[in-house]
C-alpha cells in the first residue's frame, strides 16, 4: 500500500504480519466481510467505533493506537506474540498458564 488509503488498515496489516495471522482469519474473528479491509484502503475510510473496539481487542492494541499510532500502553511485538499463542490454547491450558504465572509472581525476586 502506498501513502494513500487508510492508515488504520496499514496498522492492522502490520500487526497481522507480526502475529502471523491472515486477513481472512482476522475478518472472520472481528465480524467483517473479507473484502472490508480492501474497501477501507481504496476509499481511504475507517471502521466504525464498534468495529474499532473489536479490532483492537483482537490485535491486542488500543483504539488510540489504531487511530493515532501513539499509545504508551500498546503491546510490544513480544506481548502480541504471547497473546496470539495464548488465544490458541484451550481454556484448560489457559488456566494452567494463569496458575503458573500466579506462582511465578508470588515468589520474591532475589536478584
Amino acid at each position: 500500500m502506498d501513502d494513500k488509503g487508510s492508515v488504520i488498515v496499514k496498522r492492522i496489516n502490520d500487526v497481522l504480519k507480526d502475529l502471523k495471522k491472515q486477513r481472512k482469519e482476522f475478518c472472520l474473528a472481528v465480524g467483517i466481510a473479507n473484502n472490508t479491509l480492501r474497501t477501507w484502503e481504496v476509499r481511504d475510510s475507517d471502521p466504525s467505533a464498534k468495529v474499532l473496539l473489536r479490532i483492537a481487542d483482537y490485535l491486542g492494541v488500543s483504539v488510540r493506537w489504531l487511530l493515532t499510532g501513539k499509545d504508551e500502553r500498546s503491546f510490544s511485538r513480544d506481548e502480541r506474540n504471547l497473546l496470539a499463542k495464548y488465544q490458541c490454547l484451550t481454556e484448560e491450558n489457559q488456566r494452567v498458564i494463569h496458575a503458573a504465572m500466579d506462582a511465578m509472581l508470588s515468589v520474591p525476586d532475589t536478584r
